[in-house]
């Protein structure tokens, strides 16, 4: 299209844009739009739009190897009602309001800032339960870029 303006003389403002670099740029301004509608108030959000926070896992559940498959597999019930309890533990003990924790039902883990996860590390871990922080996407599925267990 570029040659074929210049070769009939026309004088118009051509840009040339890749699909691979078009691509690049909408990707990153989508993440960081969607950062900016489902962050939390504990979320920490770089410039990329990823997603910085405190996670707590139960053991079985905690990302690593099939993952996704051990997800499926799990008793989300009793899951559910051990992980109430150790918020309602963190909530007492940090004097934290519902802002500042939430039960993710998706991964089934215990969402916070990292600030205070570092903070209820080491009772987390008496629990059994694994303390991190992550860095994931804002998307649906909040994949895990980075984690780093406590």
């Amino acid at each position: 299209m570029i040659s074929y303006a210049k070769s009939k003389g026309y004088h118009l403002p051509i840009h040339l844009c890749t699909a691979k670099l078009k691509d690049a740029i909408q990707f990153r301004n989508r993440i960081k739009r969607e950062a900016l509608h489902t962050h939390r108030a504990f979320d920490e959000m770089d410039d990329e739009g990823m997603l910085t926070r405190g996670a707590i896992y139960v053991p079985e559940l905690s990302p690593g190897f099939e993952y996704n498959k051990r997800l499926a597999a799990a008793d989300k019930d009793a899951l559910h009602k051990k992980l109430l309890d150790v918020m309602a533990s963190i909530t007492a003990s940090l004097h934290l309001a519902v802002p500042d924790i939430a039960l993710d039902e998706q991964k089934m883990r215990i969402l916070l800032s990292h600030k205070h996860v570092k903070r209820w590390a080491s009772p987390c871990k008496k629990q059994g339960l694994i303390p991190a922080i992550v860095v994931e996407y804002p998307t649906a599925d909040q994949f895990e870029v980075d984690i780093e267990y406590l």
